[in-house]
């Protein structure tokens, strides 16, 4: 019934049958919409036509070449049409030209047109026909034609943001001396603007609006000059009228710029100085929970101008925020000002003086609040600050509208007053920062646990433990952002069954095998060691220190199963740095097979754990002062630290005071490795170490790690490599034999995003319905293999993931195998076998998974075939034996029997046919299956031609399926040689 109406209503539209008020819901598409309407009219004749006309719809049109007759619209019904619906565009816009004309007084007073009169009669006309409306409304055809659907739209604008026109006109920028200073001011200001992004975004709209809003500017002569000035407007798009918007949204920052005789960086950094002083505020925003950036806005209002029509209507303020980059640009305005300021402005050095003072204080507190943030503080996260920067208890606008008077001391003593204010706030939060880094130190001491925990991962570790009844606690704000797919408002249960998940994975990645961490001994252990909220960090810590003490039933023989020596041992383990060739450079990288094969054997009968291996190449000052104090607390274990040569020169020198602090412990502490290419043996306290043979052995290292995994009882990931040269398949051979609807697949290109990989295992883990969970790896050539490569160590040998940054810690389950899928790129470009090409860029993956690695070539994985490939091959096969070409067949009984083929059952033929005709008529394509697969996808869209009634019917054309095809052929061969690299 529905579509009855619609085609009813076309052929009233297309015969002119329908009123003006009938068409009134198509208003909107012509007062908005930039159509174009003989392509419309075009459509709804095809339409139409195609409606009466079904049998020919089935005939599909030939793609190459071969058309079947069209149906052609009657050109003047189509520009009868056309003229109709233009005329009723022009319409639509009469009440806005009339408003504009009105708003702005364009035409003289004495302006005694009939044509207005007679547009003033029409806007209320809406009983007239469409095809009646060529002599009742001819009139506007002849006004309107030179307009295009953008001049209406311009009026349209300028009827909405009429306030810009009125402050551009009370400017008399248009003059002869006022276009001479609209340059001077734009040259100007343009100079000031260039590394202020919101002035200069600001001054480009303005800069366009001037010309765009010109011809509603001046009084016109007559009806006809108004629409002959926008016509002579040139370059003129709909897009730009969004730049008339943006002046209306920002009319007091241009009104400033005018109203200066000449407008200076002095200028406009003072006058931003009084709002700032008059009503400024500071936000500041914690999000690094959440992994985005923390940031701080200075706010400030300034009262919006109201036009003529307003006055009545009380005055509002328009609201304007500094981004951090603006306020930076303020203070180096301000202090250009300080140096440049004429001597005739030396009252105001003061109060520029004061107001960087002012914004170096809030520098300083929005640094405090991201150091407590960084620091781990758990009450300084997600957390929004709003402070008063005005000043306060004065009269601040009109002292400082009159600077140089006796109230200047008065201004003065109120800056001072809510500097020290703010100095206050900074001391406070200063001495948090100070109480809570003396409370980690403490309760390090008391649980020496807590020292194999980073500050972040002991902020998370209290999060968890936090009792969270409001829905919008730091608690289920983090957890709701980990797990975004799930509502956790007014959830507690399931908040603290995700609270527990996560607390397993940071208990788990510690690998002290005495410890029971099933899911009922957490719970109880959760419920007797929650943290309230209200209590202080110094009863934080207490609680969760008991929490791990019971968890792990400690004592300080946790780690005492293992050997500790009887002298304090340092080793330097001298690395040769790769001698890479040309071809090599981007492959090469310190981290290579005998590195790895060192760092496995190295523990000897331990397995190595996370908080045992130091990182330098992105490492802190805490991360060393905590790692060293790891080494003095747990002497049976051996810890290495690896990367040094990359080093910033001052952290390398802090490492090597804490080692020459260490040479100095009188006590024993664990051994330490340090892997360098450019540290001596001349240090005192270091002696080298002299690498074992079997330690570089790659079968011996996966031997020695298979054991370690076996004495720990842990149950090590199943990986699966899938490596071949580029094009050969692999990720097609993964897609359809490894991966299944619960795996969960990952791309790595080039960069390596550990905090959003951390977050996305521990969904998908929580996510997890069955007990084989997979993951699929497809790693680019581009990827970053040395970052790669720690990566992969920390996840398969150390069994879990750490992000510094954000604390996030994802471990793998000792009694649960993790499958991964990974795919190894190859690129020809390096002169090396795939073997030895694995061995290159994924060391590690080459030691611990020497059996589970697939090479995919052309003879154990040839061109999969399905349906569209079997469809593919029956043409190519009738194309090759000229079978092709047959037309239809008549019956004895005089039946027709339309061309078919049948389908080839053997996928090997269907290879061949599509090999062979690669082979033939595409040469130059490369030999791999991605141009193999696309010629074949390309060609299959073309060949459904030959399941289509034109061609299975085809009585006339001789060698139809010859012609098309070779046309197919053709295509296909072109679109697939298309590189959009280019």
């Amino acid at each position: 019934k529905l579509l009855d109406q619609v085609f009813e209503f076309i052929n009233k539209l297309l015969n002119g049958d329908l009123s003006l008020r009938s068409v009134a819901e198509l208003r909107t598409i012509f007062y908005d919409k930039n159509i174009n309407i003989r392509e419309e009219v075009k459509k709804l004749y095809t339409n139409h036509s195609n409606e009466q006309n079904n049998k020919r719809t089935n005939i599909p049109a030939a793609t190459i070449g071969i058309q079947t007759p069209l149906i052609h619209s009657n050109e003047k019904e189509i520009e009868q049409v056309c003229t109709w619906l233009q005329i009723y565009q022009y319409y639509n816009h009469l009440t806005v030209i009339m408003e504009c004309i009105e708003k702005f007084d364009i035409l003289p007073l004495d302006n005694k047109e009939e044509i207005i009169g007679h547009l003033k009669r029409l806007t209320s006309n809406d009983n007239c026909l469409l095809r009646d409306m060529i002599q009742t409304c001819q009139i506007l055809q002849q006004v309107f034609q030179t307009l295009a659907h953008q001049h209406f739209q311009l009026i349209k604008t300028a009827v909405e943001c009429s306030n810009v026109i009125h402050m551009m006109r009370k400017s008399g920028l248009y003059s002869t001396h006022g276009r001479r200073r609209f340059q001077e001011l734009r040259d100007n200001l343009t100079t000031q603007f260039q590394l202020q992004e919101l002035n200069n975004m600001i001054l480009n709209s303005w800069i366009i609006t001037y010309t765009l809003i010109e011809p509603f500017i001046f009084k016109a002569k007559n009806f006809k000059d108004f629409v002959h000035r926008l016509v002579e407007l040139s370059n003129l798009e709909e897009s730009s009228l969004n730049h008339i918007k943006v002046i209306d949204d920002h009319i007091p920052i241009v009104t400033m710029w005018l109203s200066a005789e000449e407008t200076t960086v002095l200028d406009n950094a003072l006058i931003t100085m009084k709002h700032l002083y008059k009503s400024g505020t500071v936000d500041i925003y914690l999000r690094r929970l959440t992994r985005k950036p923390s940031y701080y806005e200075i706010g400030y209002s300034i009262d919006r101008i109201q036009s003529e029509d307003n006055d009545r209507i009380k005055a509002k303020k328009n609201q304007f925020l500094l981004s951090m980059s603006d306020i930076d640009d303020h203070k180096r305005q301000l202090t250009f000002c300080n140096v440049d300021v004429q001597q005739n402005l030396i009252y105001k050095k003061t109060l520029i003086n004061e107001q960087l003072k002012l914004l170096k204080t809030i520098e300083n507190i929005y640094h405090i609040f991201t150091k407590l943030e960084l620091a781990g503080h758990p009450d300084y996260q997600l957390r929004d600050e709003h402070y008063e920067i005005h000043l306060q208890h004065t009269n601040a606008g009109s002292m400082l509208n009159d600077l140089r008077s006796h109230q200047n001391a008065l201004l003065e003593n109120a800056i001072h007053i809510q500097i020290q204010n703010l100095q206050l706030i900074y001391n406070t939060l200063q001495a948090t920062y100070d109480m809570w880094i003396q409370n980690l130190e403490k309760y390090r001491q008391i649980c020496s646990l807590l020292k194999l925990f980073s500050n972040r991962e002991i902020m998370i570790l209290i999060i968890l433990l936090r009792t969270s009844n409001a829905p919008n606690s730091i608690r289920n704000n983090f957890l709701k952002n980990l797990f975004s797919y799930r509502d956790l408002n007014n959830q507690n249960d399931e908040e603290q069954k995700l609270a527990i998940h996560c607390l397993e994975h940071y208990l788990r990645s510690l690998r002290i095998s005495q410890a029971n961490l099933t899911t009922n001994q957490l719970v109880e252990l959760y419920q007797k060691h929650r943290i309230e909220i209200e209590l202080n960090t110094d009863m934080y810590l207490k609680i969760l220190s008991e929490f791990l003490q019971d968890l792990f039933e400690y004592d300080d023989e946790i780690f005492q199963q293992n050997h500790v020596h009887n002298e304090n041992q340092q080793f330097l383990v001298n690395i040769n740095r790769p001698l890479s060739t040309a071809n090599e450079i981007s492959f090469a990288h310190d981290f290579d097979l005998d590195t790895c094969c060192i760092l496995l054997n190295i523990f000897e009968n331990q397995l190595p754990s996370s908080y045992q291996i130091l990182w330098c190449s992105n490492t802190t000052n805490e991360d060393i002062h905590l790692f060293f104090s790891r080494i003095r607390t747990f002497p049976s274990l051996t810890f290495v630290i690896m990367d040094i040569d990359k080093m910033h020169h001052r952290l390398r020198e802090l490492l090597l005071h804490e080692q020459d602090l260490l040479t100095r412990e009188q006590n024993i502490h664990g051994r330490v490795f340090y892997f360098s290419c450019e540290l001596t043996t001349r240090r005192k306290g270091l002696r080298e170490f002299q690498i074992p043979t079997k330690y570089k052995n790659s079968n011996q290292s996966y031997q020695h790690l298979m054991n370690r995994f076996k004495e720990h009882h842990i149950i090590p990931s199943q990986i699966q490599i899938i490596c071949g040269k580029t094009g050969i398949g692999k990720t097609h051979r993964i897609n359809k034999e490894y991966k299944t609807d619960h795996t969960s697949c990952f791309s790595i290109n080039d960069k390596l995003n550990l905090s959003l990989l951390i977050s996305s295992f521990l969904l998908f883990d929580s996510n997890m319905i069955n007990n084989n969970p997979s993951i699929f790896f497809n790693i680019s050539i581009h990827a970053p293999f040395e970052e790669l490569n720690r990566t992969l160590f920390s996840l398969f040998i150390c069994g879990c993931l750490k992000d510094p940054a954000s604390g996030l810690i994802f471990s793998l389950p000792h009694i649960r195998t993790w499958k991964f899928i990974i795919e190894i790129p190859y690129s020809d470009v390096f002169g090396v076998d795939v073997r030895e090409n694995f061995n290159l860029i994924l060391p590690i993956l080459s030691i611990i998974s020497p059996l589970t690695v697939e090479e995919v070539t052309d003879d154990n994985y040839q061109l999969s075939i399905d349906k569209e490939e079997e469809i593919v091959a029956r043409f190519l096969k009738a194309f090759e034996d000229k079978t092709i070409d047959r037309m239809v067949t008549m019956t004895k009984t005089g039946r027709e029997v339309p061309v078919n083929f049948e389908p080839i059952t053997n996928f090997d033929t269907c290879r061949t046919y599509i090999y062979n005709c690669i082979k033939k008529y595409c040469p130059d394509l490369p030999k791999n299956k991605i141009y193999e697969l696309s010629f074949t996808k390309f060609l299959y869209r073309r060949v459904r031609f030959f399941e289509g009634h034109y061609y299975c019917w085809n009585q006339n054309i001789q060698n139809l399926g010859t012609i098309a095809m070779q046309q197919m052929i053709n295509e296909a061969k072109s679109l697939t040689q298309i590189n959009f690299q280019d």
